[in-house]
């Protein structure tokens, strides 16, 4: 059965939280670039995802202390299952890419994720793509040739980083397709908090024996660049985007997340001089059109 999306503040107001959340996920290439050479990049996943699940911890257990009905062993194995699907493999795989490849193409390339959503949605939860969504992803789509037609040379550089950037980003359009589903059972910081600290935990043993022991951070502004990777740009960010999540469906919400190149450059423009091509302008309109499209209201395929 098709439905009209609720009318009201609270698409607005989810609207608004998805917003938040790409502009702070729109700062994590730069800042993660600007500490890579001497953090690996795996044990930057570990610290970023460590220390936002412990952030979440005291808001998570308040909240199941809450709720009548507490987490079943059935709960705990799906968050353990998102955790290694959206952090271990997602953000594992974004960070190895990551330190493959300039930071502007991996942006772009993690960006298309919303058109894996849109595949995936019928299957995983339901929820269907009307054709005011397949416009809106075509149009953002184009844009995001035209981004990546300034840095094509830079990305047929670093294939591996290019196979890699794909993998996480199917990874990625997995674990937030399925946390829709989860989501409302026991809120978003017992979802964020268990699905962090699992995924996490997975990947300590990893960057362990491959980078040693993962809190060999020898100057300051490293560990400050953590703490606001940690705190701001994961916690802070997810927390936005869960709430989001929660009131607009799923594909139209991956949508918001083409947003996240026209940010990066406008970021980049603004804080690091950087010039903005033709191209760059005309794909930032066709972004930012399609996801005009996506969000305007309309009849949408309830979960």
């Amino acid at each position: 059965m098709v439905v009209s999306t609720p009318a009201g503040g609270g698409g607005r107001t989810g609207l608004a939280w998805l917003v938040c959340a790409v502009l702070l996920f729109s700062t994590i290439e730069v800042v993660s670039k600007a500490i890579q050479p001497a953090r690996p990049p795996l044990q930057l996943a570990f610290w970023r995802f460590f220390l936002a699940g412990l952030a979440f911890s005291p808001g998570a257990a308040m909240a199941m202390h809450r709720r009548a009905r507490r987490p079943t062993a059935a709960d705990w194995g799906a968050y353990g299952g998102l955790g290694l699907i959206g952090v271990t493999l997602g953000i594992g795989l974004y960070h190895a890419a990551l330190a493959r490849m300039p930071a502007a193409p991996a942006a772009i390339l993690f960006s298309g994720h919303p058109v894996i959503v849109a595949v995936l949605a019928p299957a995983l939860i339901g929820e269907r793509a009307d054709r005011r969504h397949w416009l809106a992803l075509a149009l953002a789509s184009a844009g995001m040739v035209c981004f990546s037609w300034d840095h094509g040379r830079l990305s047929l550089r670093t294939a591996g980083g290019v196979v890699l950037m794909l993998a996480s980003m199917t990874a990625f359009a997995i674990y937030s397709t399925l946390s829709k589903k989860v989501v409302d059972r026991h809120g978003v910081r017992v979802l964020s908090a268990a699905t962090f600290l699992a995924g996490s935990l997975a990947l300590l043993p990893v960057t362990w024996t491959a980078d040693g022991p993962p809190w060999r951070v020898h100057t300051p502004h490293h560990w400050l660049a953590i703490l606001y990777l940690a705190l701001l740009a994961t916690a802070t960010g997810y927390a936005a985007w869960f709430h989001g999540l929660k009131q607009v469906p799923a594909v139209r919400a991956a949508t918001v997340f083409f947003l996240k190149p026209v940010a990066a450059a406008a970021l980049a423009r603004l804080l690091l001089g950087e010039r903005l091509t033709p191209a760059t302008v005309a794909g930032g309109l066709m972004i930012v059109a399609g996801t005009a499209v996506a969000l305007r209201r309309g009849p949408v395929e309830p979960p």
